[in-house]
């Protein structure tokens, strides 16, 4: 449907099978309707949406980490940093697992929370360089955080 122009189509029917369907298909449309609401930054629908299927899928490790990541753009830290204690990280990729750390790291240093600061040089020197870096130098950088890093952790 998406080919063909049709967003609003593919999204009303990915929503009746996410809903309506049979498994495996309506946990996969679930999932898919959460990234396309993530995509589009449309952070409030991914929160109402997860929260209908941890009803249905409770401790979910992908239906929480797309609620995570929408609670992390949302800025609403202490949320994050509760729903970090829910997730099962051992039942995440890799990828994910290390955003989990990134985002957990930003919510402490916006929340002001002693320990940020470590948190980041933890996520810098326990994982192989990825996008998670750039990422958390960025967020380094913007907040003009990094002067607070003594030199030998920079």
């Amino acid at each position: 449907m998406r080919d063909l122009g049709r967003d609003d189509l593919a999204d009303d029917l990915l929503s009746y099978e996410a809903i309506n369907g049979s498994e495996p298909w309506k946990r996969r449309a679930a999932l898919r309707l959460l990234e396309i609401h993530l995509d589009a930054e449309e952070y409030d629908a991914v929160g109402e949406i997860s929260d209908r299927l941890l009803a249905e899928y409770p401790g979910d490790p992908d239906i929480l980490r797309a609620a995570l990541e929408a609670l992390y753009w949302l800025q609403q830290d202490e949320a994050v940093l509760t729903m970090i204690d829910e997730i099962r990280l051992d039942d995440l990729p890799d990828y994910h697992r290390r955003e989990v750390g990134l985002f957990e790291a930003v919510a402490l240093a916006r929340l002001g929370r002693e320990g940020w600061r470590r948190r980041f040089v933890e996520l810098f020197s326990n994982q192989s360089p990825s996008s998670i870096h750039l990422r958390a130098d960025g967020f380094l950088d913007q907040e003009d955080r990094i002067a607070a890093f003594a030199p030998h952790e920079r």
